[in-house]
């Protein structure tokens, strides 16, 4: 009588609202849940429903746990569709759900190779990306050295993480580690990647010129690259170039006209590839750079910036986003996707009378 009285005390809902003018297809919800004491001791015995009190096909872990071992809170992943200022609910309850996600994502490797599969995409990891580098003030460049190991941090069916971790080193100095996270989404033909790079416990750091990352397209996407200004978009043809900067403060005031959204499109005949770096004008100064042979070079703390001192507790981070999409088709979902995630907003309990 007591497990079902507890059982019966586990449901907890939430609602999401699509706060944005585009549809949101496979959109990542990543929801933080509390779980009474007792309720249960396992993810796999708690479950998320629709307001159909159908299964959602969810990855759920743990996030803290009560004193007796059982759940507190836990972390439910799971992908929705929604309209424009649309607002669904779900609820977290008892039980093991049995329901698939029809796009897996999942890790796998071919030929020592490790591979990301969204059930839309297969992308090998490190694709279309050059070696991050840091200049500094003075001497050689920082260089990445072979990453110490791969690890997979989640391997879906939602969600799936593969984390890079290395060392910048110059000569035999290994002053900088770096940590880099590749992250796929299921239904979604896009790799999200995040980048810390943090100074060594034992080093003094050094002051950085720059922190960059060269893009390198497939060659069918080499053809134009579109790209965004402030208020429209443009086309380069094959050999233009053209750096934008991230906007400087003047007067107190940033400058409007600088306020690009930081995102190429490498187009061919039948695709293309969305480069776009996230909150690229709000953030530390960034620049991107477009070179006449159809690649560019993204600068995670611009050249023409200030100096960056890198030390021990101060990182520099940095998140962006690779989409494939067919030519013509919209990749603003994958804009939204990665700068205005949805947001579960738990649902107070009804008070009994």
């Amino acid at each position: 009588m007591v497990c079902l009285l507890l059982a019966a005390a586990l449901n907890v809902s939430f609602t999401v609202t699509n706060d944005t003018a585009v549809s949101r297809r496979h959109a990542l919800v990543a929801a933080e849940l509390p779980v009474p004491a007792g309720a249960a001791s396992d993810p796999k015995q708690v479950r998320i429903v629709g307001y159909d009190q159908l299964s959602v096909a969810a990855q759920i872990s743990a996030i803290a746990k009560w004193p007796d071992g059982s759940l507190k809170s836990v972390l439910a992943l799971f992908t929705c569709d929604l309209d424009p200022t649309e607002t669904k609910t779900w609820s977290l309850i008892p039980g093991r759900s049995t329901t698939r996600q029809r796009d897996e994502a999942h890790m796998t490797t071919e030929d020592g190779i490790v591979m990301l599969n969204t059930g839309k995409m297969c992308y090998r990891v490190g694709d279309h990306l050059g070696a991050l580098t840091l200049d500094p003030a003075a001497g050689e460049s920082f260089v990445v050295a072979p990453p110490e190991r791969d690890v997979v941090e989640e391997n879906g069916p939602v969600r799936a993480v593969i984390r890079h971790e290395g060392w910048l080193t110059r000569g035999s100095e290994k002053p900088f580690r770096y940590t880099r996270h590749y992250a796929v989404i299921a239904g979604q033909p896009a790799v999200r990647v995040t980048t810390r790079i943090e100074t060594a416990a034992n080093s003094d750091g050094a002051q950085i010129k720059c922190a960059w990352v060269p893009v390198r397209p497939a060659a069918q996407h080499r053809k134009a690259i579109v790209l965004a200004t402030a208020g429209s978009t443009s086309t380069l043809a094959p050999g233009d170039a053209r750096r934008l900067e991230q906007p400087v403060v003047a007067e107190a005031r940033l400058l409007s006209d600088r306020q690009h959204p930081g995102w190429l499109d490498f187009r061919g005949d039948a695709s293309g590839m969305l480069f776009a770096v996230k909150l690229f004008w709000q953030r530390a100064p960034k620049a991107l750079e477009i070179k006449p042979d159809g690649t560019a070079r993204y600068e995670i703390h611009s050249a023409a910036a200030p100096p960056l001192r890198l030390t021990a507790g101060a990182p520099l981070t940095d998140e962006f986003i690779l989409a494939f999409h067919a030519d013509g088709e919209s990749f603003d979902n994958a804009l939204v996707e990665m700068n205005q995630p949805l947001k579960a907003v738990i649902k107070p309990p009804v008070a009994k009378p």
